[in-house]
């Protein structure tokens, strides 16, 4: 078998990633690793051809990829690589707590920058970078850093996995986040729930 060490980044954004947002099959919840299956499928790159995914620090992302590459009983490494945004405060006077989703931003574009940037520091350099997107975050801050740092990016169409209906009631309640993806899905049309890959 020939050894492969080709290393990504991969990230899913979305309404998707809230079970009570997503779509269902035969009126059970499609599992998170399910949707991160077909995401790999639509991007047309096994886990064979993989040999270490980094992500971010959210729980369930993680624990999706981990599910999937368990499953596959794929040989791969799944790293999370992402500054603790707390510590990212402590260690810059100019934020403070409130500051909260500006250090998240900039310890974001840290990342990004450390993966994507061969240097002097002791840290990986991605292939690539794919992700998962529903419309409503579009990565567009990952899509600017890896057209920044000349590294391939994949924007994976999620928009299927999403109950729409649910995300608006939420939007007409007041709870908000569902705004731009109404304009978008508006746009585009809703459409029927993508077809999750085979178990």
């Amino acid at each position: 078998m020939t050894e492969n060490n080709t290393q990504i980044l991969v990230e899913m954004f979305g309404h998707y990633k809230n079970e009570e947002k997503r779509v269902t099959d035969d009126g059970e919840v499609i599992p998170l690793w399910r949707i991160a299956k077909t995401m790999f499928h639509k991007a047309g790159f096994p886990l064979s051809a993989i040999d270490t995914i980094y992500t971010g620090m959210d729980k369930d992302v993680r624990e999706a990829l981990e599910t999937l590459i368990k499953k596959e009983e794929a040989d791969v490494e799944l790293e999370p690589f992402f500054p603790l945004v707390s510590d990212w405060i402590q260690d810059h006077d100019k934020y403070t707590e409130d500051d909260y989703d500006e250090a998240w931003k900039e310890a974001f574009s840290w990342r990004n920058r450390a993966l994507m940037l061969e240097s002097k520091e002791d840290y990986p350099t991605v292939d690539f970078t794919i992700f998962g997107t529903d419309g409503s975050h579009a990565g567009t801050g990952l899509q600017h850093d890896a057209s920044k740092y000349d590294t391939v990016s994949m924007a994976i169409p999620m928009k299927g996995y999403v109950d729409w209906d649910a995300v608006f009631d939420d939007d007409d309640n007041g709870e908000g986040g569902a705004s731009a993806a109404k304009a978008s899905s508006t746009a585009s049309g809703r459409g029927e729930a993508a077809a999750p890959a085979a178990d």
